[in-house]
């Protein structure tokens, strides 16, 4: 029989789940879930999650998973310490954020925005970077889940600071480029450094400290590029930093120095795209090779459009328009793809080697480095993202039925009241658009919401308890058919 803590219990985790976390039953003393596949089963679903709690798995907490289909990751503190290695690995100041404190240790869980550049794992420790934290990424097969409030009463969010209050904040740049070279951005482009310090990395270093003073050496030169997408002023960057190196003890090898190169100019890159430099795009990616032997250069824009267009500019591509090609998804991420796009659009050989082949499509190549620092160009009128997702939005509203706002319902679909207003389930809005061909993200679905100032309504019952229930008001409706209509305005425009 379902207790009060139960109830409670549910209430939070049909919270959660409106928020598109997936939400899974702790076992009280080994805290973890007590699901064999725990990771596959773990759900959205209001009448799983009232099957769980007032069945099988009464009196357990809740547990929330991480990774992509959840949309949230974890940084848990280890010690009261690792507060100032952490503000210093973000760059000098953690985002605020969704923040609760553990049952035992009453330190800090931050939940912030899931990325896509972190690492392909589960779970990675921070310690061997100089942080006593762990971070829940959620990544893989085996899964990744934290203890959420309120369960067994010792896990509380600190007041401002709960999912009702705030949102995850997004990854600061800084952080991301920092775990991208294994901890050693925190002395990057030299921050700190005395003239002295100066001095000594210029005369070279013996092993133990190549990496970190060469890596500094470089963040510090790519920080005074005038032009960090200047193919010429790369050359001469890549030049600087080898023969720097010739003065290390014994040099680091061709490989190492690269990969420093590609870090410090993908670094510099994101702190001038945070500053607003946006005409500062994606640097230079080496690797392939073209017909003549020489190396080639590749630069990717991404068009907002519905489905995305991306833009491949290379110096080899000169006999096309703008030196680029145009790709859809399935052609940028096959390398023999795209070989034949570029002979179709500016008649230029690629390479067909099993080893550039490989470079390209592997995990950390090319194309996922291309991908990760491409520039994003809004699409025109009807191919823009927005517009078609509130137009989407927009026809689920305008089929709600009337009801009243006593009114009882499972899945969470639309219903009109009396006000003009429209409550419904988040998570029954992202299935409905699932099955349409635009097919947005929950990202998206969530953005455009909050466009319309779309706030969380607890009217609604569902299973005899007041539930919380995202309302769009009369003003919001309308927000959602100016956003919508956006796409006639620009045409209209483009006619004057």
């Amino acid at each position: 029989m379902a207790t009060a803590n139960d109830t409670q219990t549910i209430s939070a985790a049909m919270e959660y789940a409106s928020y598109g976390w997936r939400v899974v039953p702790i076992h009280p003393q080994k805290k973890h879930p007590p699901l064999k596949d725990w990771h596959k089963l773990a759900t959205t679903d209001e009448e799983r999650i009232v099957e769980w709690w007032q069945g099988d798995f009464a009196g357990m907490g809740v547990g929330v998973q991480f990774g992509p289909t959840s949309g949230i990751i974890d940084i848990e503190i280890d010690s009261p310490d690792a507060e100032t290695d952490l503000i210093e690995a973000m760059g000098g100041e953690i985002p605020p954020t969704v923040t609760f404190l553990s049952g035992s240790k009453k330190l800090p869980h931050r939940i912030f925005a899931f990325h896509k550049e972190l690492p392909r794992q589960a779970n990675l420790p921070l310690r061997s970077l100089g942080v006593d934290a762990d971070l829940k990424i959620g990544w893989g097969d085996s899964g990744s889940q934290s203890v959420f409030p309120p369960s067994f009463g010792k896990y509380k969010w600190l007041p401002g600071l709960s999912p009702s209050e705030i949102e995850p904040a997004d990854l600061p740049d800084h952080f991301i480029a920092w775990i991208a070279n294994g901890g050693a951005l925190k002395e990057h482009g030299g921050i700190g450094k005395t003239q002295e310090q100066w001095d000594e990395i210029f005369k070279g270093a013996n092993e133990g400290n190549r990496n970190n003073d060469l890596l500094s050496f470089a963040g510090k030169l790519a920080a005074n590029l005038a032009d960090i997408n200047s193919r010429k002023e790369i050359a001469f960057f890549i030049q600087a930093v080898r023969g720097q190196n010739a003065f290390n003890r014994p040099p680091l090898s061709e490989q190492e120095v690269t990969n420093i190169c590609k870090c410090a100019i993908q670094s510099e890159q994101r702190k001038r795209a945070s500053a607003g430099f946006s005409d500062l795009s994606t640097p230079s990616i080496e690797g392939t090779t073209s017909e003549n032997g020489e190396d080639q250069t590749f630069r990717l824009e991404i068009v907002e459009s519905e489905p995305p267009l991306f833009l491949l500019y290379s110096a080899d591509f000169w006999r096309a328009e703008e030196s680029r090609i145009e790709l859809t998804s399935d052609q940028l991420l096959s390398w023999n793809k795209l070989r034949c796009c570029a002979a179709d659009q500016a008649s230029c050989y690629l390479s067909s080697d099993r080893k550039t082949s490989h470079e390209w499509t592997r995990q950390g190549g090319i194309c996922q480095q291309l991908m990760a620092s491409a520039k994003f160009i809004p699409a025109p009128g009807e191919l823009k993202r927005p517009v078609v997702v509130a137009t989407r939005i927009l026809e689920l509203v305008e089929r709600a039925p009337i009801a009243s706002e006593n009114d009882e319902f499972r899945r969470g679909a639309a219903k009109k009241l009396e006000d003009g207003s429209v409550v419904f389930s988040f998570n029954w809005l992202a299935d409905e658009l699932s099955y349409t061909s635009t097919k947005p993200t929950r990202q998206e679905i969530n953005s455009c919401l909050n466009a319309c100032e779309c706030r969380r309504d607890k009217r609604v019952k569902v299973f005899g308890m007041r539930k919380q229930f995202f309302c769009l008001n009369k003003a919001g409706v309308e927000k959602l058919q100016e956003i919508a209509e956006a796409k006639q305005e620009d045409t209209n425009d483009e006619q004057e």
